[in-house]
């Protein structure tokens, strides 16, 4: 900017104001100089400077413009008016006043300054004549464009008067030379702008920042170690060594003056003439044109398409999508830790390979492949990485959580053009900012390591059990209970993430109160099997049982009315009533939990004398109504245990009490009609839940013989006794009842093992039931060779074992 000067100025405003070194001002200061007015005093003329101690070249060219031009004012101010009017004529002055007017005319910033700086004809006068330097100077916060225009109206302003003397016949005035040496030394250097002026007035930041970062890559990349050092030392940046761009060799040595660096100032004038070339390059270049240029140095991985796309983001916001040049960095990288990095995570086609994967495609062993994922990756340690614009994530860095439906995610996501594949970010996350990745089904959240009492596993392993817990029931629970472990300040952020897992991952409902609805998972068969007979009010059979807990439930798995008998075994309050396969509940007092002959025991033990089969047959008909007499008699007669005694007139008793002897015992009737002994036969299947075999009491053995000899011919009997007998046997049948001995004790054994684990509540071992845990080893092996119901038997038994959560 234009300033004043006068005698009265002092060097040392003129350091302040930047127009001295602080070597021309110590070097005046020394001397006694501390005005422009004491410098004329002592000198006679400016080259009388040159004799002062560090009084160089340099110095001279910064003082002598203010002395040329202090003695140009003492010449013309000490004429008056007029005589400044015969000193330079009418002529010229009018010629000086009518270029002043061309040259100041409009309404520009150049003309703005020109008017603000030399504000009458007389002011540039005096730069045309005595301050030639001035008019090649720099003119700060203005462009190279508006400084050229500036020295354009200067050459115009000198032109004008020249033409305007030479029109008026004056070219022989010394006004005249002067104004022709000035005009023509501004045309030699009118368009000339050194480095340095370039460098510090005329480059862009942009344009600055790509220079620093080329100086410093071709330092590093062409320059010895030994000059590296130097040139860290003593022009550490491009705007140190550029100013000597144009200067010769000799010149270098002001760069470390009194050390002996042949060597190394020779190799930095070979390196700056080569830097010249590209600072030349870059100085022509719009920033536009800058920052694709900038582009294709920085990242060469790209398209076109892509550095058009980085282009147009970093102008809008001032910052590179790193995440998305990262992206394509590692996708494209040579590298083999990125490489294995990338297959590790799904970064280049979505899809994660195994280790076993990696290490065939890398020819690598399976264990190097694990090491090295568990080491720093290239990518860490890249320009990319270490790129100061990762500054414009820390809001995003320091989120203690982020998941797929993170807003911030989702912002960045649509700037960045990244994929909806939210691992894939995690992964670079991981990468670039202290997190780490954590998966719950299969769905990356991005934990916050600096988070040091965020216990995100306690939390994702509290809503995984309530969750999968077993729930007979809609159940409500509080997303609270699962943030027991997490400090206030972070719960609002884990009850954001807690929400997502649980409705888009687990798929349940949250009510507007923070609740999760826990919808019904489980059929506990005890408790509805209970509820069923409790609604009912009275026994029901197993098969009633099991049609009404259908129609609650028609998905469930069971099929057969058998495959609850165990749910109803295992309820404490659920009991069998005899072997009728009927079943009630303990609380009911009407109803007689044991079996016909336990009841025929307990009516005959409260009597001292025989009573008569009508009597017990209403006894029993009471409880049971279904039976029938001839069953009463035959449950009697074929008791194993031998516990009734039969009485002539149809009397019963029991073995062991004593009778007076007016009740004769009755005679074994030895031979039997097809209806008795069939009545027989029914009556004792029925009674035991099996047929009767060779190994029992004479009678069964009787019975068994009986049974034998009518299905193999032996007896023979009428079509409809044989058809009768076939529907009997083939209900039994599909009943499941034994029809062998073989059959009888597997069943046994079956039954066995279910008492043992109602008992004990687990399955037989080998040191607490070791005869039970080998026939049911044995037993299952040989599942797949039973053609008998003996395969029934264990389908069922395997059924009862799984429903108590067991495994075989």
């Amino acid at each position: 900017m234009a300033f004043d000067f006068n005698l009265d100025t002092t060097i040392k405003e003129l350091y302040e104001w930047g127009r001295i070194s602080v070597r021309t001002f110590n070097s005046l200061h020394s001397a006694g100089m501390e005005t422009l007015g004491d410098i004329l005093n002592i000198i006679q003329t400016p080259m009388d400077l040159l004799n002062l101690r560090n009084f160089g070249r340099k110095s001279y060219t910064e003082i002598e413009p203010f002395i040329n031009r202090l003695k140009y004012r003492q010449a013309t101010t000490s004429l008056s008016e007029e005589n400044e009017s015969s000193f330079l004529g009418d002529k010229l002055i009018a010629i000086i006043t009518d270029a002043y007017a061309v040259v100041t005319s409009g309404d520009t910033g150049v003309k703005a300054y020109i008017k603000a700086s030399y504000p009458g004809p007389s002011d540039m006068h005096e730069l045309a004549i005595g301050n030639p330097e001035k008019m090649l100077s720099v003119v700060e916060e203005y462009t190279r464009e508006e400084n050229l225009e500036i020295r354009h109206s200067y050459k115009q302003f000198i032109d004008l008067v020249l033409r305007g003397m030479e029109l008026a016949r004056m070219a022989e005035y010394k006004v005249y030379a002067e104004y022709k040496k000035n005009s023509m030394n501004l045309a030699m250097s009118m368009e000339y702008f050194s480095y340095e002026q370039i460098a510090r007035y005329f480059l862009s930041p942009l344009a600055k920042d790509y220079l620093e970062k080329l100086y410093q890559e071709q330092v590093s990349a062409r320059l010895s170690a030994r000059v590296r050092n130097f040139v860290d030392k003593y022009v550490p940046h491009f705007t140190d060594l550029v100013r000597y761009a144009e200067e010769p060799f000799a010149a270098y040595r002001n760069i470390c003056p009194g050390q002996n660096m042949a060597k190394a100032l020779s190799e930095m004038f070979q390196f700056n003439q080569r830097f010249k070339q590209d600072f030349d390059r870059v100085a022509k270049l719009t920033d536009d044109e800058l920052q694709t240029e900038m582009l294709k140095h920085a990242y060469p991985f790209l398209t076109s398409l892509q550095r058009r796309f980085v282009f147009d983001f970093t102008k809008e916001h001032n910052h590179a999508p790193l995440f998305f040049l990262m992206l394509h960095y590692l996708r494209l990288s040579e590298n083999r830790s990125n490489k294995i990095y990338c297959m590790a995570h799904g970064i280049f086609d979505g899809q994660k390979r195994t280790l076993s994967e990696i290490a065939e495609a890398m020819n690598l062993s399976r264990e190097r492949v694990r090491q090295i994922l568990c080491g720093t990756i290239e990518v860490q340690e890249s320009p990319l990485a270490q790129d100061e614009g990762w500054a414009y994530y820390k809001d995003l860095f320091r989120l203690p959580l982020i998941y797929e439906k993170t807003e911030e995610f989702a912002k960045l996501k649509e700037s960045e053009h990244l994929s909806d594949d939210f691992e894939i970010f995690a992964s670079l996350m991981c990468l670039v900012a202290d997190f780490k990745a954590e998966d719950v089904e299969g769905h990356a959240i991005l934990v916050n390591n600096q988070c040091d009492d965020f216990q995100f596993s306690d939390c994702m392993d509290t809503l995984f059990n309530i969750i999968n817990a077993k729930y007979s029931a809609s159940t409500y629970v509080p997303i609270d209970s699962v943030l027991f472990t997490v400090p206030e300040h972070l719960r609002p952020a884990m009850k954001e993430i807690v929400t997502f897992i649980a409705t888009e991952i687990y798929d349940v409902n949250i009510t507007d109160d923070g609740q999760l609805h826990l919808s019904q998972n489980y059929v506990d068969v005890s408790e509805e099997l209970y509820d069923i007979l409790a609604k009912k009010g009275e026994p029901m059979h197993v098969e009633e049982i099991f049609r009404t807990f259908k129609q609650r439930y028609p998905d469930y798995k069971y099929t057969e009315p058998i495959q609850i008998k165990s749910f109803l075994y295992k309820h404490k309050h659920i009991k069998a009533i005899g072997k009728t396969s009927c079943y009630g509940l303990d609380t009911w007092e009407d109803v007689y939990f044991g079996s016909i002959r336990d009841l025929l025991v307990d009516l005959l033990s409260a009597s001292d004398i025989p009573l008569h089969i009508d009597l017990l047959f209403d006894g029993v008909c009471e409880h049971y109504p279904n039976t029938s007499k001839a069953s009463v008699e035959a449950t009697m007669t074929f008791d194993n245990l031998q516990r009734f005694v039969e009485f002539e007139g149809g009397y019963f008793g029991l073995a062991s009490k004593d009778y007076p002897q007016s009740y004769v015992a009755a005679t074994t009737v030895q031979r039997y009609r097809f209806g008795e002994r069939f009545q027989m036969f029914k009556e004792f299947v029925e009674t035991y839940h099996r047929f009767p075999g060779y190994n029992g009491s004479d009678r069964e053995g009787s019975l068994m013989r009986w049974y034998y000899n009518v299905t193999t011919g032996v007896l023979t009997i009428a079509d409809e006794q044989r058809r009768l007998l076939d529907e009997t046997v083939k209900r039994y049948d599909e009943l499941g009842y034994p029809q062998s001995a073989t059959e009888h004790e597997f069943l046994t054994n079956c039954n066995k093992v279910m008492d043992y684990i109602h008992r004990h509540h687990t399955l037989p071992t080998n040191n607490n039931a070791p005869e039970l845990y080998a026939w049911l080893r044995r037993s299952r092996d040989n599942y797949d060779s039973y053609t008998d119901k003996r395969r029934r038997y264990m389908t069922e038994l395997l059924n009862f074992i799984l429903s108590f959560g067991f495994s075989i």
